[in-house]
Formats: structure tokens, C-alpha cells, sequence
């Protein structure tokens, strides 16, 4: 995988600012892409089951699933 940023900005009278990291890059963009999804009961009524089953709430395991997934993807760039 790669610890490598998303949007570094080169230094411009001594300050710079490093960019996120591309890991919380990827995540937003799963989060994002989940949220666009939940406006059907279906998957709504699946998230909310599966956390439970987890014993986890619904929130912290989406962002989880987020980051399972900016994983995945850094996984699979690296090949």
C-alpha cells in the first residue's frame, strides 16, 4: 500500500500544506458513494443489520466499510 497524499501543495513562502492522506481520500469517496445509496430502505434496513450483527452502530461501521474499501483500493493500485 501507499502512505502517498492527495492534492499536496507545493510550499509557496515557506508554508505548504501536505494534502490528505490518499487513504482518507479514497474512504470519503466510498462514504460518498454509500450516502448516494441510502435513500433506498433496502440498503438502509442492510447497513443498519449488518452493524448489529457486528455489535457495532451505524456509523462507526460504515466509516469502517469506508476504509475497508480506500484498503482495497490502495491494495489494488499497488499491483
Amino acid at each position: 500500500m501507499t502512505t502517498k497524499s492527495a492534492f499536496p501543495v507545493p510550499g509557496a513562502y515557506g508554508a505548504s500544506d501536505s494534502g490528505m492522506a490518499l487513504r482518507d481520500w479514497f474512504a470519503g469517496q466510498a462514504l460518498a458513494g454509500y450516502l448516494a445509496s441510502v435513500s433506498t430502505p433496502e440498503v438502509m434496513t442492510l447497513c443498519s443489520q449488518a452493524a448489529k450483527a457486528r455489535g457495532m452502530e451505524e456509523e462507526p461501521f460504515i466509516a469502517k466499510v469506508a476504509y475497508t474499501f480506500a484498503d482495497a483500493m490502495l491494495l489494488e493500485r499497488s499491483k
